[in-house]
């Protein structure tokens, strides 16, 4: 790993794995992780972080203006969906040919490492992105079918609800 984030979340998930009694497979290169589980199921877990996009405020940086709320959400679920679509990628050409993965769950771990304040996202953004669903200014819940990652450029929202990322 090259970055701070990264690193940082890779050793914090195997402090997670090993606080949960699983063993590592150290011999298996990909994904990141290839644990066994108390009951011997072996599971397949690739760490990803959601970055800061080019010619964007790191998360490190505290600008005088934070984004307003919409602004905010919809910027994190355009960072979180890329973040997903690029190991899903990454799975389908490569992960899923592997013996140690085939037939054994392959998970996404990720964390929100986006823009400055990403922290107080709280679950809210992945919700969307994985099930299109939010809240609104009167704390209903709300459909949120799409992020606009430009004025031009949609992408739809709710990965779990659609055949798109089946396996």
């Amino acid at each position: 790993q090259t970055t701070f984030n990264s690193s940082f979340w890779e050793i914090y998930l195997n402090q997670c794995f090993h606080d949960l009694d699983m063993s590592i497979d150290f011999s298996k290169s990909s994904p990141d992780f290839s644990v066994v589980s108390k009951n011997k199921n072996i599971i397949n877990i690739e760490a990803v972080t959601a970055n800061h996009a080019i010619n964007s405020d790191p998360e490190w940086s505290r600008p005088e203006s934070q984004k307003e709320k919409g602004e905010f959400l919809n910027f994190s679920c355009v960072r979180i969906l890329n973040a997903i679509n690029s190991k899903y990628k990454k799975y389908k050409e490569s992960y899923s040919k592997l013996d140690h993965v085939i037939g054994n769950p392959y998970i996404i771990a990720l964390a929100p490492f986006d823009q400055p304040y990403f922290f107080i996202q709280n679950n809210e953004a992945i919700i969307r992105v994985l099930y299109g669903q939010g809240i609104d200014d009167n704390s209903k819940e709300v459909f949120v079918p799409a992020a606009k990652k430009n004025p031009k450029v949609s992408l739809m929202l709710g990965i779990f609800t659609n055949d798109m990322h089946k396996e």
